[in-house]
């Protein structure tokens, strides 16, 4: 696990890479390229993620991939009911909170995603980084909206149970600063065994 971790961080140095001990002797580990939230002091910042192309190693073929991904109508509506369900669970812990009219165009060594970064003051210094992370969780990026009924849908498709799968990973200090991301490119180990979820 130490190894798969010590990568994960050399392949992702501009991701959240995580490693939870998990009940059992298991890890959760990964690494995501999106932030859910961070609070430093008063000031926040999510940076949701909802679209994507994959990049192609040929520079006209990656170039096509991310104006597909940028003109995408499919894709910008996605982006924006995420976007917007985030400003809102956010709005009433901030006094003032930026929320960009457009997406912008993110990327990976892997990947092409549509991204805004959202940033914002505390209206009150108590709320911590947990507080937000729990008012943001699940996004309609991981569960779809409106979060009940969507909830509900998943339980009776999905043919596996995500134990920790997109739940949120991160950290909160005793001055309630944190940074929180979400564990939907992870795996779960074990001791002879990795269970991976993408």
């Amino acid at each position: 696990v130490a190894s798969i971790v010590r990568n994960l961080v050399l392949d992702h140095r501009h991701g959240y890479v995580f490693g939870a001990e998990l009940p059992g002797g298991r890890t959760l580990l990964g690494a995501s390229p999106e932030l859910l939230v961070s609070r430093r002091g008063d000031r926040v910042v999510a940076h949701p993620y909802a679209g994507s192309m994959p990049r192609s190693a040929d520079a006209a073929a990656d170039a096509a991939n991310a104006e597909a991904l940028l003109t995408s109508k499919k894709d910008r509506l996605e982006h924006a009911i995420l976007t917007e369900a985030v400003a809102e669970a956010l709005r009433p812990f901030c006094r003032d909170l930026d929320v960009p009219a457009e997406p912008s165009l993110e990327r990976t060594p892997a990947m092409w995603h549509l991204g805004t970064r959202i940033t914002g003051q505390l209206a009150d210094p108590a709320t911590t980084a947990l507080h937000l992370a729990s008012a943001l969780h699940p996004t309609p990026a991981i569960c779809g909206t409106p979060v009940d009924s969507a909830r509900r849908l998943i339980g009776e498709l999905e043919p596996f149970d995500r134990g920790y799968y997109a739940g949120a990973t991160g950290w909160v200090d005793a001055d309630g600063d944190g940074e929180w991301a979400v564990s939907i490119r992870c795996a779960d180990a074990g001791a002879t065994s990795l269970r991976m979820y993408a």
